[in-house]
């Protein structure tokens, strides 16, 4: 399924103007303006955070298309570059079957945002402990996110980092920023990392997810998927 949408992505990127022709604008619009260039002819808006949502950054949300029915998430200049690093973002997948209020039209406080309130409150999180973002970096939560409580409620996630056009932002050979996807991991999962390593147990949460790197409110657990480990 992934490899189809990449595929995709690169013609569009192909077709699109470079990314060269807004290095006038600023960071922000370069970062939006690639994303709608790899997942085109969508609907986009961008949702401010603020006190109340616990996190100061913004989120680009992209509106699934009948073809393609899964919302694309972004954050919107998370990670500032340094001398030695590029610029980080962080971006997820939701089918479009998420329970949002109102499928067209999401507010960041509706109990069913917290994936974009979390890529908020993970990028706060990182900025304060200074975690050096790559592709298998484990982030545990400071505090569960809020709507995703329960038996199952994610104890932190993985960074993966995919191959292709969606592993950076790039403008002619120059890496604007990095991407990353926050791959949510279950408490139980969490205990295993330090027998299995991140990589393996990566591999087997998206296994468990049937390949898909889409968030799934109900996906199985790596850890009653014994199958899964051998």
């Amino acid at each position: 399924m992934y490899s189809d949408m990449e595929e995709r992505i690169k013609r569009r990127l192909a077709l699109s103007k470079p990314v060269s022709f807004i290095r006038q604008r600023q960071y922000a619009d370069t970062i939006t303006e690639y994303f709608q260039a790899c997942f085109p002819q969508r609907r986009t808006e961008v949702l401010t955070g603020g006190e109340q949502h616990g996190s100061s950054i913004s989120v680009q949300v992209l509106y699934p298309l009948p073809q393609e029915p899964f919302y694309v998430v972004h954050t919107v200049r998370l990670l500032a570059a340094t001398a030695s690093a590029p610029a980080c973002e962080l971006w997820l997948l939701l089918p479009s079957t998420w329970p949002f209020q109102q499928a067209g039209l999401i507010h960041l406080q509706e109990p069913a945002a917290w994936p974009l309130r979390l890529l908020g409150k993970l990028g706060e999180q990182v900025r304060a402990h200074r975690i050096s973002l790559a592709n298998g970096v484990s982030v545990p939560y400071c505090q569960a996110p809020e709507g995703a409580a329960g038996e199952r409620a994610p104890a932190g996630v993985i960074m993966a980092q995919i191959s292709g056009d969606l592993a950076a932002v790039k403008e002619k050979n120059h890496i604007v920023a990095e991407l990353f996807m926050p791959v949510l991991v279950y408490k139980e999962e969490w205990e295993l990392m330090k027998d299995m390593g991140t990589d393996a147990l990566l591999e087997s949460v998206i296994a468990c997810n049937q390949g898909s790197f889409q968030l799934q409110l109900h996906r199985p657990n790596v850890a009653d998927m014994e199958f899964i480990l051998q």
